[in-house]
């Protein structure tokens, strides 16, 4: 009997700090997921930052520009080009003029794609 009763008492005197140090691991679980959501966001907020303007040159033309940043690939630029140029015609449409080039903002090389199309409607084909 006195072994048990000394168990008992090593165990109660244990339980406290055991159920500390299980918060404590539980805490420090939801810090680090939480710290690692917020480092995700952070990335990939800044992953596509694509700067993009339509502007109509008269009947059935459009000038499309886009300004990406550094991380913004020409192949990129070419894709969104291409689903807006489809956004706007559909399947009738002349790609007039495609320009790629840099502009330096603050110190860094941004890629620009400069484009003009014309939309055909079906007595124009």
């Amino acid at each position: 009997m006195q072994v048990t009763s000394k168990l008992k008492k090593t165990a109660k005197f244990f339980e406290p700090p055991l159920f500390a140090f299980l918060y404590l691991i539980n805490y420090m679980k939801k810090i680090s997921l939480f710290f690692l959501l917020a480092l995700h966001l952070a990335l990939t907020s800044k992953a596509s930052s694509l700067e993009t303007k339509l502007s109509p040159q008269g009947s059935d033309k459009y000038n499309f520009l886009i300004k990406g940043d550094a991380k913004t690939s020409e192949k990129k630029l070419r894709d969104v080009f291409q689903n807006k140029v489809n956004e706007v015609c559909g399947t009738r449409f002349e790609i007039i003029s495609i320009t790629t080039y840099q502009i330096n903002k603050e110190g860094v090389k941004n890629n620009v794609l400069d484009g003009s199309f014309k939309c055909f409607v079906n007595s124009q084909m």
